[in-house]
């Protein structure tokens, strides 16, 4: 008796991410929903940064914390994380060729946002 390998089909084609870096980018947009939903009503949908400001999908929308984990920022403190469109937050990240923009303070204090000028100095814009 011979037995065959019937692929099942499916009523759907399963989505599955094809490199580290989509699989990366799916774990931390799903990582902290409450915090993400939390910090996403906080800024009205809307990127943070006062010179953009526009409104982003809460899928799309990148939480950025202001004070980095290794600093003792809490991943869960909505004080200190704020809503960013994609390019916003890549302008912040040197890692991905930012530096441009830098965020400090937080929701109590009221957050400084800072833009680089070709100078190398840096001009507050809220």
């Amino acid at each position: 008796m011979i037995r065959r390998k019937v692929k099942a089909k499916l009523p759907w084609k399963p989505v599955f991410p094809k490199t580290r870096r989509e699989l990366a980018r799916t774990a931390l947009r799903t990582e902290r929903p409450e915090v993400r939903e939390a910090t996403y009503n906080l800024d009205h949908g809307r990127c943070f940064w006062p010179t953009c400001q526009k409104p982003v999908a809460l899928g799309a929308a990148h939480i950025h914390e202001v004070v980095w984990r290794s600093l003792g920022g809490s991943p869960v403190d909505t004080e200190i994380t704020v809503t960013l469109c994609g390019r916003c937050h890549a302008h912040i990240h040197p890692r991905v060729g930012g530096l441009l923009k830098r965020i400090t303070g937080t929701r109590t204090e009221g957050f400084t946002c800072e833009e680089k000028q070709p100078d190398g100095t840096w001009l507050e814009v809220c």
